[in-house]
């Protein structure tokens, strides 16, 4: 009994050397590096495979969707009547035909890039949070490929590449049926919002600061109300002022009357041979302030013999000027 307890413990020991020894060995810096390497690689790999397949899927689908994988790889190169064109050859117009048609869609590009940052954060070049990188990751695959598929349906329905794959393809048509385009529109609007805010951390303050200038104030404002009122009585006085302008240019132009002013002094002209008394007014003559008075009795004689001349000759009365003693 005792000698199966020493053996037992030996045992225990060894293996707690083992684990031991290969945990040591895994977190050696150099062993951490050449892992990190061996991920970053693979991610380059699986990203030239999905950017190929762009370009020379349309050739790649025929094979890929009549063969298997392991099929292709036993045939001889001179049994085969068409070869794989993408640029990582048969692995890779797999791998990218499952990634992108049967996966995630065009956003199944988002994989190898977080393989890449996965590397270069093992070989200690990058430093972030893997939980939230995860979190991204997820959401952008999901989101995208509703997206892509919901987009693309519209542009370009009958190309080989599924825009959303998949998943997308199955989602956007319970979405379609379910909530119908208005819901997917807000949905995709939803999306963006979230990743800005993601991305973004003086997004939020922005948003705010657009929608609070934005909005209708159903409270009464007085400034508004008296820049309000400022702005119709500025309308109003334009208007106004248009119409007199019209006004004044229909009606006709009549001669300036000369006024002068009653404080200043008459000049009085009399002529001789005036009857005394007073004369009737068809005699009186007033032009402003100045007084002609012309006598009845007075006549002006015309020589009617020469009627054959270019000129009539009138005899003047001789008039005498007479100034009021005031103005002297």
């Amino acid at each position: 009994m005792t000698k199966k307890r020493r053996t037992n413990k030996r045992r225990t020991k060894s293996q707690e050397t083992i684990l031991k020894k290969l945990i040591r060995f895994i977190q050696n810096e150099r062993v951490q590096f050449i892992l990190g390497v061996l991920i970053a690689f693979l991610g380059i790999y699986l990203l030239m495979a999905i950017t190929s397949f762009f370009f020379t899927g349309d050739a790649d689908t025929k094979i890929v969707s009549s063969q298997t994988y392991k099929e292709y790889l036993r045939q001889k190169p001179d049994e085969r009547v068409e070869t794989i064109q993408n640029w990582t050859h048969a692995t890779g117009a797999y791998t990218a035909e499952k990634v992108v048609n049967k996966g995630f869609g065009v956003f199944s590009l988002l994989i190898p890039i977080f393989i890449i940052a996965l590397g270069l954060k093992q070989m200690k070049v990058t430093d972030f949070k893997l939980a939230k990188s995860i979190l991204l990751l997820s959401f952008g695959l999901i989101a995208g490929s509703i997206t892509e598929a919901f987009v693309m349906n519209f542009i370009s329905p009958e190309s080989f590449i599924e825009w959303g794959g998949s998943h997308g393809a199955r989602t956007e048509a319970l979405l379609h049926n379910s909530i119908g385009i208005p819901g997917i529109v807000l949905l995709i609007i939803f999306f963006a919002i979230i990743t800005i805010v993601i991305t973004r951390k003086s997004s939020v303050n922005n948003i705010q600061k657009t929608l609070s200038d934005s909005k209708i104030s159903f409270s009464p404002n007085k400034e508004r109300q008296k820049s309000a009122g400022r702005s119709c009585k500025r309308f109003l006085r334009k208007i106004f002022k248009r119409k007199k302008k019209k006004k004044e240019e229909a009606k006709p132009t009549e001669p300036e009357e000369t006024s002068i002013d009653n404080e200043s002094p008459t000049v009085e002209f009399s002529i001789d041979g005036m009857q005394d008394g007073p004369l009737p007014q068809e005699h009186n003559e007033i032009i402003s302030d100045f007084e002609i008075i012309v006598p009845e009795n007075d006549q002006i004689d015309i020589d009617e013999s020469e009627e054959d001349s270019d000129s009539l000759h009138a005899e003047e009365p001789d008039y005498e000027l007479s100034i009021p003693p005031e103005l002297e």
